[in-house]
Protein backbone atom coordinates (compact mmCIF):
# COMPACT_ATOMS: atom_id res chain seq x y z
CA UNK A 1 0.00 0.00 0.00
CA UNK A 2 2.56 2.61 0.60
CA UNK A 3 4.53 1.69 -2.22
CA UNK A 4 1.56 2.29 -4.38
CA UNK A 5 1.25 6.25 -2.53
CA UNK A 6 4.89 6.76 -2.78
CA UNK A 7 4.18 6.00 -7.33
CA UNK A 8 1.27 8.45 -6.83
CA UNK A 9 3.02 10.92 -4.96
CA UNK A 10 6.28 10.44 -7.67
CA UNK A 11 3.92 11.56 -10.41
CA UNK A 12 2.63 14.79 -8.49
CA UNK A 13 6.35 15.23 -7.59
CA UNK A 14 7.70 14.83 -11.46
CA UNK A 15 9.68 17.66 -13.08
CA UNK A 16 7.37 17.75 -15.74
CA UNK A 17 4.14 18.64 -13.40
CA UNK A 18 6.67 21.28 -12.20
CA UNK A 19 7.31 22.57 -15.27
CA UNK A 20 3.02 22.52 -15.93
CA UNK A 21 2.55 24.69 -12.55
CA UNK A 22 4.85 26.93 -13.77
CA UNK A 23 2.84 27.54 -16.74
CA UNK A 24 0.29 28.37 -14.32
CA UNK A 25 1.94 30.84 -12.59
CA UNK A 26 3.02 32.52 -16.07
CA UNK A 27 -0.75 32.95 -17.39
CA UNK A 28 -2.90 35.41 -17.47
CA UNK A 29 -5.66 36.51 -19.54
CA UNK A 30 -4.05 40.46 -20.00
CA UNK A 31 -1.95 38.24 -22.18
CA UNK A 32 -4.27 35.49 -24.04
CA UNK A 33 -7.16 37.95 -24.45
CA UNK A 34 -6.48 41.69 -24.35
CA UNK A 35 -10.07 42.00 -26.02
CA UNK A 36 -11.19 41.50 -22.07
CA UNK A 37 -9.57 44.79 -21.29
CA UNK A 38 -10.78 46.38 -24.29
CA UNK A 39 -14.10 45.36 -23.03
CA UNK A 40 -14.16 46.48 -19.86
CA UNK A 41 -12.62 49.78 -20.99
CA UNK A 42 -15.95 50.37 -23.67
CA UNK A 43 -18.23 49.51 -21.09
CA UNK A 44 -16.48 52.45 -18.89
CA UNK A 45 -16.55 54.69 -22.04
CA UNK A 46 -20.48 53.88 -22.46
CA UNK A 47 -21.33 54.97 -18.72
CA UNK A 48 -19.47 58.29 -19.45
CA UNK A 49 -20.94 61.39 -21.33
CA UNK A 50 -19.33 61.06 -25.24
CA UNK A 51 -19.44 63.63 -27.99
CA UNK A 52 -20.49 62.42 -31.13
CA UNK A 53 -16.72 62.30 -32.28
CA UNK A 54 -15.94 59.64 -29.62
CA UNK A 55 -19.34 57.69 -30.35
CA UNK A 56 -18.34 57.70 -33.92
CA UNK A 57 -14.74 56.33 -33.62
CA UNK A 58 -15.37 53.81 -30.96
CA UNK A 59 -18.16 52.16 -32.30
CA UNK A 60 -16.37 52.43 -35.75
CA UNK A 61 -13.83 50.11 -33.78
CA UNK A 62 -15.92 47.65 -33.13
CA UNK A 63 -17.37 47.19 -36.32
CA UNK A 64 -14.18 46.60 -37.64
CA UNK A 65 -13.03 44.15 -35.33
CA UNK A 66 -16.18 42.27 -35.35
CA UNK A 67 -15.89 42.21 -39.12
CA UNK A 68 -12.89 40.95 -39.32
CA UNK A 69 -13.84 37.43 -37.76
CA UNK A 70 -14.54 35.08 -40.82
CA UNK A 71 -18.11 34.49 -41.37
CA UNK A 72 -17.76 30.18 -40.65
CA UNK A 73 -16.29 31.75 -36.99
CA UNK A 74 -18.06 31.06 -33.56
CA UNK A 75 -19.36 34.30 -32.28
CA UNK A 76 -18.69 33.30 -28.56
CA UNK A 77 -15.03 31.01 -28.76
CA UNK A 78 -13.57 31.29 -25.29
CA UNK A 79 -10.28 31.30 -26.70
CA UNK A 80 -10.82 34.42 -29.50
CA UNK A 81 -10.12 33.71 -33.08
CA UNK A 82 -8.07 36.91 -32.93
CA UNK A 83 -5.36 34.69 -30.81
CA UNK A 84 -6.08 30.84 -32.51
CA UNK A 85 -3.49 29.44 -34.12
CA UNK A 86 -0.73 31.78 -32.32
CA UNK A 87 2.02 30.76 -29.95
CA UNK A 88 2.95 32.46 -26.56
CA UNK A 89 6.19 32.96 -25.05
CA UNK A 90 7.02 34.14 -21.31
CA UNK A 91 8.10 37.59 -20.98
CA UNK A 92 10.04 37.83 -17.39
CA UNK A 93 9.53 41.82 -17.80
CA UNK A 94 5.84 41.75 -18.07
CA UNK A 95 5.79 38.48 -15.80
CA UNK A 96 3.38 36.84 -17.96
CA UNK A 97 2.76 34.79 -21.68
CA UNK A 98 2.94 37.19 -24.80
CA UNK A 99 2.07 36.13 -28.18
CA UNK A 100 4.99 35.92 -30.55
CA UNK A 101 3.72 36.00 -34.09
CA UNK A 102 6.74 34.32 -35.48
CA UNK A 103 6.65 30.88 -33.87
CA UNK A 104 4.43 28.04 -35.72
CA UNK A 105 3.23 24.74 -34.91
CA UNK A 106 0.00 26.10 -32.70
CA UNK A 107 -3.17 24.34 -32.81
CA UNK A 108 -6.11 26.13 -35.48
CA UNK A 109 -8.33 25.73 -32.46
CA UNK A 110 -6.31 26.89 -30.05
CA UNK A 111 -2.95 28.35 -29.05
CA UNK A 112 0.17 27.41 -28.15
CA UNK A 113 2.25 27.99 -24.70
CA UNK A 114 6.00 27.12 -24.49
CA UNK A 115 6.34 25.16 -21.27
CA UNK A 116 9.87 26.18 -19.36
CA UNK A 117 11.25 24.66 -15.96
CA UNK A 118 10.40 26.64 -12.93
CA UNK A 119 12.88 29.43 -11.84
CA UNK A 120 12.79 32.01 -8.93
CA UNK A 121 9.61 31.94 -7.06
CA UNK A 122 7.89 29.29 -9.28
CA UNK A 123 7.61 31.27 -12.12
CA UNK A 124 8.92 29.91 -15.51
CA UNK A 125 12.73 30.04 -16.52
CA UNK A 126 12.92 31.31 -20.18
CA UNK A 127 16.24 29.87 -20.29
CA UNK A 128 15.14 26.27 -19.73
CA UNK A 129 12.45 25.44 -22.24
CA UNK A 130 11.32 21.88 -21.90
CA UNK A 131 8.33 21.46 -23.76
CA UNK A 132 4.73 23.16 -24.79
CA UNK A 133 0.93 23.05 -24.00
CA UNK A 134 -1.40 23.10 -26.32
CA UNK A 135 -4.67 24.27 -25.21
CA UNK A 136 -7.77 23.72 -27.45
CA UNK A 137 -11.29 25.41 -27.40
CA UNK A 138 -13.47 22.21 -28.24
CA UNK A 139 -16.60 24.15 -26.94
CA UNK A 140 -17.60 25.63 -31.10
CA UNK A 141 -21.35 23.49 -31.29
CA UNK A 142 -20.73 21.50 -27.93
CA UNK A 143 -23.49 20.63 -25.44
CA UNK A 144 -21.33 22.16 -22.73
CA UNK A 145 -21.00 26.23 -21.93
CA UNK A 146 -17.77 25.51 -22.16
CA UNK A 147 -15.26 22.80 -23.37
CA UNK A 148 -11.37 22.81 -23.52
CA UNK A 149 -8.60 20.18 -23.74
CA UNK A 150 -4.90 21.12 -22.54
CA UNK A 151 -1.87 18.66 -24.00
CA UNK A 152 1.65 18.68 -22.64
CA UNK A 153 4.19 17.92 -24.36
CA UNK A 154 7.41 17.62 -23.17
CA UNK A 155 10.59 17.05 -25.66
CA UNK A 156 8.70 14.38 -27.77
CA UNK A 157 6.48 12.72 -25.29
CA UNK A 158 2.97 13.45 -24.17
CA UNK A 159 3.05 13.88 -20.65
CA UNK A 160 -0.29 15.43 -19.78
CA UNK A 161 -2.98 15.36 -21.60
CA UNK A 162 -6.84 16.37 -20.13
CA UNK A 163 -10.31 17.40 -21.33
CA UNK A 164 -12.35 20.35 -18.64
CA UNK A 165 -15.70 21.21 -19.65
CA UNK A 166 -17.99 23.72 -17.42
CA UNK A 167 -21.60 24.10 -16.91
CA UNK A 168 -23.53 26.48 -15.46
CA UNK A 169 -27.32 27.55 -14.56
CA UNK A 170 -29.12 29.57 -12.43
CA UNK A 171 -27.82 28.84 -8.79
CA UNK A 172 -25.60 25.50 -10.31
CA UNK A 173 -22.64 24.66 -11.73
CA UNK A 174 -20.02 21.51 -12.79
CA UNK A 175 -16.61 21.40 -13.84
CA UNK A 176 -15.31 17.97 -14.86
CA UNK A 177 -11.56 16.89 -15.50
CA UNK A 178 -10.76 13.52 -17.37
CA UNK A 179 -7.28 13.06 -18.32
CA UNK A 180 -3.90 11.28 -17.62
CA UNK A 181 -0.37 12.28 -16.27
CA UNK A 182 2.38 10.04 -17.36
CA UNK A 183 5.34 10.35 -14.60
CA UNK A 184 8.66 9.28 -15.26
CA UNK A 185 7.39 5.04 -14.41
CA UNK A 186 4.46 5.28 -14.07
CA UNK A 187 0.95 6.78 -16.07
CA UNK A 188 -1.64 8.24 -13.65
CA UNK A 189 -5.19 8.21 -15.39
CA UNK A 190 -8.18 10.44 -13.79
CA UNK A 191 -11.57 11.60 -13.34
CA UNK A 192 -12.84 14.89 -11.43
CA UNK A 193 -16.43 16.06 -11.17
CA UNK A 194 -17.09 18.93 -9.12
CA UNK A 195 -20.50 20.34 -8.63
CA UNK A 196 -21.77 23.18 -6.94
CA UNK A 197 -25.08 24.64 -6.13
CA UNK A 198 -26.22 27.57 -3.90
CA UNK A 199 -30.43 27.97 -2.74
CA UNK A 200 -31.05 31.06 -0.63
CA UNK A 201 -28.37 30.83 2.21
CA UNK A 202 -27.65 27.18 2.06
CA UNK A 203 -24.58 26.49 -0.55
CA UNK A 204 -23.58 22.87 -1.04
CA UNK A 205 -20.78 20.56 -3.18
CA UNK A 206 -20.63 17.97 -4.55
CA UNK A 207 -17.05 16.18 -5.58
CA UNK A 208 -16.65 12.78 -7.36
CA UNK A 209 -13.16 11.21 -8.35
CA UNK A 210 -11.27 8.07 -9.61
CA UNK A 211 -7.13 7.95 -10.30
CA UNK A 212 -5.81 4.88 -10.88
CA UNK A 213 -2.22 3.68 -11.67
CA UNK A 214 -3.07 0.48 -13.84
CA UNK A 215 -0.01 -1.08 -14.15
CA UNK A 216 0.14 -1.28 -10.30
CA UNK A 217 -3.32 -2.51 -9.94
CA UNK A 218 -3.96 0.59 -7.74
CA UNK A 219 -7.29 2.46 -8.06
CA UNK A 220 -8.70 5.59 -5.79
CA UNK A 221 -12.27 5.88 -5.94
CA UNK A 222 -14.21 8.63 -3.90
CA UNK A 223 -17.59 10.73 -3.30
CA UNK A 224 -16.88 13.93 -0.97
CA UNK A 225 -20.09 16.12 -0.39
CA UNK A 226 -20.19 19.37 1.68
CA UNK A 227 -23.49 21.95 2.95
CA UNK A 228 -23.08 25.39 4.51
CA UNK A 229 -25.64 27.15 5.71
CA UNK A 230 -26.87 29.40 8.26
CA UNK A 231 -27.08 26.46 10.98
CA UNK A 232 -23.22 25.47 10.25
CA UNK A 233 -21.16 22.80 7.94
CA UNK A 234 -21.44 19.42 7.69
CA UNK A 235 -20.11 16.69 4.69
CA UNK A 236 -19.92 13.33 3.94
CA UNK A 237 -16.47 11.22 2.64
CA UNK A 238 -17.05 7.74 0.84
CA UNK A 239 -13.96 6.64 -0.38
CA UNK A 240 -12.42 3.34 -1.82
CA UNK A 241 -8.24 2.93 -2.02
CA UNK A 242 -7.56 -0.65 -3.80
CA UNK A 243 -4.35 -2.10 -3.92
CA UNK A 244 -4.50 -5.19 -5.98
CA UNK A 245 -6.42 -7.16 -4.37
CA UNK A 246 -7.12 -5.63 -1.14
CA UNK A 247 -8.92 -2.89 -0.80
CA UNK A 248 -10.06 -0.26 1.99
CA UNK A 249 -13.17 1.71 2.53
CA UNK A 250 -13.49 4.45 4.08
CA UNK A 251 -16.76 6.56 5.11
CA UNK A 252 -17.10 9.41 7.46
CA UNK A 253 -19.77 11.85 8.05
CA UNK A 254 -19.60 15.45 10.31
CA UNK A 255 -20.27 18.61 11.26
CA UNK A 256 -17.59 21.32 11.64
CA UNK A 257 -17.60 19.98 15.53
CA UNK A 258 -17.52 16.36 15.58
CA UNK A 259 -16.52 13.57 13.28
CA UNK A 260 -17.93 9.56 12.97
CA UNK A 261 -16.47 7.53 10.33
CA UNK A 262 -15.16 3.97 10.06
CA UNK A 263 -12.45 2.44 7.97
CA UNK A 264 -12.73 -1.06 6.68
CA UNK A 265 -9.87 -3.42 5.24
CA UNK A 266 -11.34 -6.09 2.56
CA UNK A 267 -15.20 -5.72 4.03
CA UNK A 268 -13.54 -5.81 8.20
CA UNK A 269 -13.64 -3.40 10.37
CA UNK A 270 -10.35 -2.04 10.33
CA UNK A 271 -10.07 1.71 12.39
CA UNK A 272 -12.47 3.85 13.62
CA UNK A 273 -12.69 7.83 13.98
CA UNK A 274 -14.53 9.81 16.09
CA UNK A 275 -14.26 13.61 17.83
CA UNK A 276 -12.79 16.69 16.91
CA UNK A 277 -12.73 17.06 12.93
CA UNK A 278 -9.37 18.96 13.53
CA UNK A 279 -7.50 16.16 16.43
CA UNK A 280 -9.80 12.99 15.73
CA UNK A 281 -9.73 9.86 17.98
CA UNK A 282 -8.78 6.51 15.79
CA UNK A 283 -8.64 3.44 17.19
CA UNK A 284 -8.19 0.04 16.03
CA UNK A 285 -11.24 -2.71 15.25
CA UNK A 286 -11.29 -3.49 19.06
CA UNK A 287 -10.91 -0.02 20.47
CA UNK A 288 -6.86 -0.79 20.80
CA UNK A 289 -4.30 2.14 19.39
CA UNK A 290 -2.84 1.44 16.10
CA UNK A 291 0.54 0.29 15.60
CA UNK A 292 3.09 2.82 13.77
CA UNK A 293 2.59 0.91 10.65
CA UNK A 294 -1.10 1.08 9.91
CA UNK A 295 -1.70 4.62 11.32
CA UNK A 296 0.89 5.73 8.65
CA UNK A 297 -0.69 3.82 5.91
CA UNK A 298 -4.09 5.17 7.11
CA UNK A 299 -2.70 8.31 6.83
CA UNK A 300 -1.52 8.16 3.23
CA UNK A 301 -5.46 6.52 2.55
CA UNK A 302 -6.66 9.79 4.13
CA UNK A 303 -4.26 11.90 2.80
CA UNK A 304 -5.21 10.64 -0.89
CA UNK A 305 -8.65 12.80 -1.04
CA UNK A 306 -6.54 15.99 -0.54
CA UNK A 307 -4.14 15.13 -3.09
CA UNK A 308 -7.63 14.93 -5.83
CA UNK A 309 -8.25 18.52 -4.60
CA UNK A 310 -4.56 19.73 -4.59
CA UNK A 311 -3.94 18.15 -8.23
CA UNK A 312 -7.59 19.33 -9.31
CA UNK A 313 -6.50 22.90 -8.89
CA UNK A 314 -3.03 22.72 -10.52
CA UNK A 315 -5.05 21.33 -13.33
CA UNK A 316 -7.30 24.37 -13.74
CA UNK A 317 -4.73 26.74 -12.98
CA UNK A 318 -3.55 27.27 -16.20
CA UNK A 319 -7.21 27.83 -17.07
CA UNK A 320 -9.18 29.29 -14.54
CA UNK A 321 -9.05 33.25 -15.88
CA UNK A 322 -10.26 31.45 -19.40
CA UNK A 323 -12.77 29.92 -17.35
CA UNK A 324 -13.87 32.92 -15.61
CA UNK A 325 -13.51 35.63 -18.57
CA UNK A 326 -15.60 32.90 -20.13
Amino acid sequence: ALADHEALDAIFSSGAMAGFRALGAGLSFQGIAPEADVSLRAGQLLGAPMDPTEARGFSGRLFTAFNAMSPSAPRTPIISVFRRGKTFVYDPDLDRYVMNEDLEGAPDNGVRFILYEPGIGGKPDPAAEIGHADLMDEGDGSAEDIALRLVVVEGTDTILEYATTVDHADGTGRITVDGFLQGEQDRLDFEIGVRGSTAGAENSVDISFEMAIASRSFLIQGAVSGVESESGEGGEVNLLVRHGNDSFQVDAAGTDTSIDGTVKLNGDLFATITGDPEDPTITGATGEALTWNEALVLRQILDSTEDVFDFWEDLLDPLDELIILA
